[in-house]
């Protein structure tokens, strides 16, 4: 057995050599996706709070609104593709681990998940899917809140623009509370555009070897077996 499974993994290393180096870290080892060196003073440039009183001159108020929303737009779609590259790599990560293990598991005919946990490189595999599982759900979480995000100050923007040409004959308290809705939409996404960082799980967050095990044997369209 020990021979087979030393084979199986030479040819396996040659399969998988065009595709990703699997990582293995600590839970420690979180993600941390850092924001560039200039990223503070744009940031520090979207926290005024909202305006009192009189406004002097609401037209170029709402042009610098807009142009306030342009700039966490670009800083909330750099922060989207990051995440989104980043969850790619974790993506073909998993299907590393997983190509692999359906690979181990057809050649070693290897049928219940107690088996498989015998077998030094689908129990590792399979611990690697559930830190990877874990990675992309809240990669994924983190997607959705930017892509919301984008929608809500897009939907603002067209709105601050439709209001500009009517700007000397609406009444200057609907102005006042378009240009705060907009100082606060703005604040309540400043938080979105620091560090990313994805924490070591809590209980409860993971998904089970067992899970993990009976998805594999499902995509094999085999019955999936019980430990």
């Amino acid at each position: 057995m020990g021979k087979k499974i030393a084979l199986i993994s030479a040819i396996s290393i040659i399969i998988l050599a065009g595709s990703f180096v699997i990582i293995r870290k600590n839970w420690q080892n979180i993600i941390q996706i850092a924001n560039p060196s200039n990223t503070s003073s744009l940031i520090s440039s979207l926290t005024q709070p909202p305006l009192k009183g009189a406004i002097d001159n609401p037209e170029q108020v709402i042009r610098d609104k807009i142009a306030e929303i342009d700039r966490i737009s670009v800083l909330i779609s750099r922060k989207k593709r990051e995440v989104l590259e980043t969850k790619k790599i974790y993506e073909d990560y998993n299907n590393t681990a997983l190509l692999y293990i359906k690979l181990l598991r057809k050649e070693l005919n290897v049928s219940t998940f107690a088996e498989g946990l015998k077998v030094p490189d689908i129990d590792s595999n399979i611990q690697l899917m559930i830190k990877y599982t874990y990675y992309l759900k809240r990669l994924k979480e983190f997607e959705d809140e930017f892509r919301e995000a984008e929608e809500e100050l897009s939907y603002l923007k067209r709105d601050a623009e439709a209001d500009l040409p009517m700007i000397k004959i609406i009444d200057k308290k609907e102005i006042g509370n378009l240009i705060n809705k907009i100082s606060l939409v703005i604040q309540k996404h400043v938080p979105e555009v620091g560090n990313i960082v994805v924490p070591p799980p809590s209980q409860g967050d993971l998904t089970t070897g067992v899970d993990i095990w009976n998805d594999i044997v499902s995509q094999t369209n085999a019955p999936a077996v019980q430990p």
